[in-house]
C-alpha cells in the first residue's frame, strides 16, 4: 500500500469515527424505563469506540434500519456507551 493511501485513508477514518459512532439515540439514565413506560420495544446497544465487534454490528444495524423504516418506527434504539457508563 501506497503511503499517501494510508494517510488519506487513515485521516478518513479518524473524521468519519465519531459520525459513525451509534445508530441509536445516546442513552441517559432513565431512557430505557422512559421507553418501556410508553409501551415501545427497546433495542439496547453497548459499544465502545475501540472495538471492531462493535463498528461491524453498528453497520449491520445501520443497514437494517435502512433496508426498513419499520424498524426505526416501532422501536427504540438506544446506544450506551461502555466506556462511559
Amino acid at each position: 500500500m501506497y503511503r499517501r493511501t494510508f494517510l488519506i485513508s487513515a485521516a478518513a477514518t479518524a473524521l468519519a469515527g465519531p459520525v459513525l459512532a451509534s445508530p441509536g439515540e445516546a442513552y441517559t439514565p432513565g431512557l430505557v424505563q422512559k421507553e418501556l413506560a410508553a409501551g415501545r420495544t427497546v433495542f439496547v446497544d453497548f459499544y465502545t469506540d475501540w472495538c471492531t465487534t462493535c463498528r461491524s454490528q453498528e453497520r449491520t444495524i445501520s443497514a437494517l434500519k435502512a433496508e426498513n423504516p419499520d424498524y426505526t418506527a416501532n422501536v427504540s434504539f438506544v446506544s450506551v456507551d461502555w466506556d462511559v457508563h
